[in-house]
């Protein structure tokens, strides 16, 4: 009868450790789920504030869109064309220069280059 008792007892102490771990899984299960849901949550939430915020992006495109459209047919304002201008005759004036710049450096590579003479010393 005692080896009876003792495999009772033996078995009932491994049913018991059986039960302990179950508990343990079951509550990792819980938080993890828990944490699933919440992670769940939070991605819908921020779902829904990109497709907020595109959608805002979309009408500030069209609104931009709209003004360009309307003043296409006006042109540049005064400033902007006297802007352009200046940079394009800028650009007559050096890009000649730079090449010749460019020409020479090749040449003669272990040679310092020569400052521009627009740019600022200190």
């Amino acid at each position: 009868m005692d080896i009876y008792l003792e495999r009772e007892i033996e078995l009932n102490q491994m049913h018991e450790d059986i039960l302990a771990r179950r508990e343990v899984l079951l509550r990792h299960s819980e938080w993890h789920l828990g944490n699933m849901q919440k992670r769940k949550a939070n991605s819908a939430a921020d779902l829904a504030v990109a497709k907020e915020r595109n959608q805002n992006l979309l009408e500030d495109i069209s609104t931009i869109q709209e003004n360009l459209r309307s003043k296409g047919g006006k042109g540049f304002s005064p400033k902007l064309q006297a802007l352009q201008e200046n940079y394009w005759s800028m650009l007559e004036r050096e890009v000649p220069e730079w090449k010749g710049e460019l020409r020479a450096a090749k040449k003669s590579p272990r040679s310092p280059r020569p400052p521009h003479p627009h740019s600022k010393m200190n």
